[in-house]
């Protein structure tokens, strides 16, 4: 809900509600970790708009952490999940080296982008 608000607002408060009753759903999840999936690449996206709002890099660090849980958390027949999940994590990392250059973040980018036309 709060997050349909930040879409018509574009007011931060209301993106961190929206983090934040995102972050209470997934730590009282059911711990189906297919919806758990979909419910942090979601929560990645709010904060990786966050940062882009308000350019704190601690919240590009904690959404490529809860990326990776994505990743590594769906079994290969949900790979259309996975796919998604990478593809987010390459944009979020391109991001991170824009701000900060590590070659690191780029050589992985790269590579997810490379994975998605294989």
């Amino acid at each position: 809900m709060f997050h349909r608000k930040y879409e018509r607002t574009k007011d931060v408060a209301d993106l961190s509600a929206a983090i934040s009753h995102a972050e209470s759903a997934i730590a009282i999840s059911s711990g189906d970790v297919v919806n758990d999936a979909a419910e942090l690449n979601y929560l990645g996206v709010m904060k990786l708009w966050r940062y882009q709002r308000t350019n704190k890099l601690e919240d590009l660090d904690d959404v490529i952490s809860n990326v990776r849980t994505v990743i590594d958390s769906l079994a290969i027949d949900h790979s259309a999940q996975a796919d998604s999940a990478r593809h987010n994590l390459a944009s979020m990392l391109l991001s991170r080296f824009q701000e900060k250059p590590e070659k690191k973040d780029l050589d992985e980018a790269i590579s997810l982008g490379c994975e998605e036309h294989d």
